[in-house]
């Protein structure tokens, strides 16, 4: 099939993959052109594109091209030029004229992908991306800014991300959308965010009637308990026959000293049977049937087996402390603090001019 259609010299100069012979000086020529649906691949994988043909060469639509890679084209109307890119870089927010793009969103999206979909988890990074803007436009207001100690601080941790990783560095970051310059600048911004949290710490200070009630709101979470145990599972094993082989065990042992022992002999839980330090945990870290046992249980007694989801747990507490106040004021200092930099964050939102561009958001949530 053939079609004839003209197109003018200039503007098929700006946007073919290969130039069209240069023209004379203000001289326009109209070229007749024919359509040619010649087969493209990439990768082995057959593409379509509306080629065309003049003076017997076949050329290529660049915008096909780029698509074909992935890639998206910007063009300047005033230098006729197309820039093939990772993909069109639009504004999708502003925080008191502060610029934040879809790349960026998307990449944070990429990064920390919470949410139960890509629309989800691109909502939410831009509400973090808005967040993190508004909290760094505040940190420049109080005197904390990107400066050659930030620099260096974010040159410091990339030379160390590319050591860590070798050869495979640069693929991971194309893989979340990110060439080295643009992983430097994201560092370099959570250097000034973390200098601007450390500064913002030493000069709140919390009175000790604050942190003393904060402490005993926390108080279970101050006690910790040392335990060592022996599984039996029920996954390989009636519920009976793994209580059967429990309480064999527990007749075996005579005295707490030769709990170690019967541990690495009978115990199926690998990750801990050759542990004679035990578990350290707090409240909350464990099933409630075995948390219940350790939190309750007489110290240095071996106690009778207790079920939980994963089978008969014979267990033997060999130490349980609580935290002072002055041990814990530090923690209590951090919980005060975070509850009140989350409040100055609400109040630094609600005072900042925020737009969003919600047709460049859909686009990046739907494409």
């Amino acid at each position: 099939m053939k079609k004839s259609t003209s197109y003018i010299a200039g503007i098929v100069s700006g946007i073919l993959i290969m130039a069209l012979p240069a023209l004379a000086d203000s001289v326009t020529k109209t070229l007749e052109a024919l359509v040619n649906f010649t087969t493209v691949k990439i990768n082995g994988v057959k593409v379509e594109s509306d080629n065309f043909v003049v003076d017997g060469k076949t050329y290529v639509w660049i915008r096909d091209v780029a698509e074909m890679f992935g890639k998206e084209i910007e063009w300047d109307e005033e230098t006729n030029t197309a820039n093939i890119v990772d993909e069109l870089t639009k504004v999708i927010s502003t925080v008191d004229g502060t610029e934040i793009t879809n790349s960026e969103v998307k990449v944070s999206s990429m990064l920390n992908p919470v949410g139960s979909s890509k629309q989800a988890a691109i909502q939410n990074a831009l509400d973090y991306e808005i967040e993190n803007t508004v909290v760094l436009n505040e940190a420049v207001k109080q005197g904390i800014n990107y400066s050659p100690d930030t620099k260096k601080a974010a040159e410091e941790s990339f030379f160390q991300f590319m050591q860590n990783y070798g050869e495979n560095a640069n693929s991971i970051l194309s893989s979340y959308n990110l060439t080295e310059e643009k992983y430097l600048k994201l560092i370099e911004k959570h250097v000034v965010l973390q200098n601007f949290v450390d500064y913002l710490k030493k000069s709140k200070v919390f009175p000790d009637d604050e942190l003393k009630a904060k402490y005993d709101e926390l108080f279970d979470n101050f006690t910790t308990v040392t335990a060592k145990h022996i599984l039996i599972k029920t996954d390989n094993r009636t519920d009976e026959q793994a209580k059967a082989e429990a309480d064999k065990i527990l007749k075996e042992l005579k005295k707490p000293e030769m709990f170690d022992d019967l541990m690495a002999k009978y115990s199926e839980d690998t990750g801990t049977k050759d542990d004679t330090k035990g578990m350290v945990f707090g409240k909350g870290q464990m099933v409630p049937e075995f948390e219940d046992a350790a939190f309750s249980q007489e110290i240095g007694k071996i106690g009778k087996p207790v079920k939980t989801q994963y089978g008969y747990h014979i267990i033997l507490v060999t130490d349980r402390s609580t935290k002072s106040f002055e041990e814990a004021k530090d923690i209590c200092n951090n919980e005060l603090f975070m509850t009140w930099f989350n409040e100055q964050i609400e109040a630094w939102k609600e005072s900042a001019d925020i737009v969003i561009n919600n047709e460049v958001l859909e686009d990046l949530k739907n494409n």
